[in-house]
């Protein structure tokens, strides 16, 4: 299973670097998105404990003359092997569009850096009973322009924005539901059953019931992975 902690605008501090590389992963796949200016600090620390490193954005940008972006190159200089993309407080607070997307996908994955999707309804699709439809825009969007890339890199994130941050989450049924939807979209458009991680208010209290959800490969962990001992129990739930 794989674990993917987003620490957001958090700084992470030696105290806890160091308190995270004596984390037991269980045999699970731990990977880190940090801020940006960690992300060089950090990255000896990371590998020495066996995390991937990743970032939480990268630029849809083609020239260097692009002020303030940060490359897939870049990325992949400082030790990163990830990133996140299309996170919902990105399409909304940033108005990310679905063609500028599309576009960092492709930058990232052509570079090599492995991409995770973000994707998810609000609450007001989710209570109208939208929440596929929406889905399969911001998949089709992606999936069926994309060309020539190693979908081995890609993994999709289902993050109902109505539960980040909340302490709201969907039943498990729920989750199986869309897993599923998600998982045959992406053998439509994709030609492969892609990674499907779930996120949203997961912590170490229904960590073991979203675990039962059959279907999912892993999880985007937002707080939670702020603290290790947290992050921990999630780990071993």
């Amino acid at each position: 299973m794989l674990y993917i902690g987003n620490f957001k605008m958090d700084i992470p501090t030696e105290n806890y670097i160091a308190e995270l590389e004596n984390i037991d992963k269980c045999g699970e796949e731990l990977w880190l998105a940090l801020p940006y200016p960690y992300l060089s600090k950090y990255a000896q620390n990371l590998e020495r404990a066996g995390i991937v490193m990743g970032a939480q954005n990268v630029t849809s940008a083609v020239v260097k003359e692009s002020t303030g972006e940060v490359s897939a190159e870049m990325l992949l200089d400082v030790g990163c092997a990830f990133t996140l993309v299309g996170h919902s407080e990105r399409r909304k607070d940033k108005g990310e569009t679905y063609g500028r997307i599309v576009e960092k996908c492709q930058q990232a994955l052509a570079k090599g850096l492995n991409v995770v999707l973000c994707v998810g309804e609000s609450r007001e699709d989710y209570e109208n009973g939208n929440t596929s439809r929406v889905l399969e825009k911001q998949l089709r969007e992606v999936l069926t322009t994309l060309k020539e890339i190693n979908y081995n890199n890609f993994i999709i994130a289902y993050e109902p924005i109505w539960a980040i941050g909340t302490g709201l989450i969907p039943s498990i049924d729920e989750i199986e539901v869309v897993v599923r939807h998600i998982k045959s979209m992406t053998e439509k458009w994709a030609k492969s059953e892609l990674r499907v991680l779930y996120g949203g208010s997961l912590k170490a209290n229904n960590a073991k019931l979203l675990k039962s959800a059959d279907g999912v490969d892993g999880f985007l962990i937002g707080g939670a992975c702020k603290k290790v001992d947290e992050l921990q129990k999630i780990i071993k739930a």
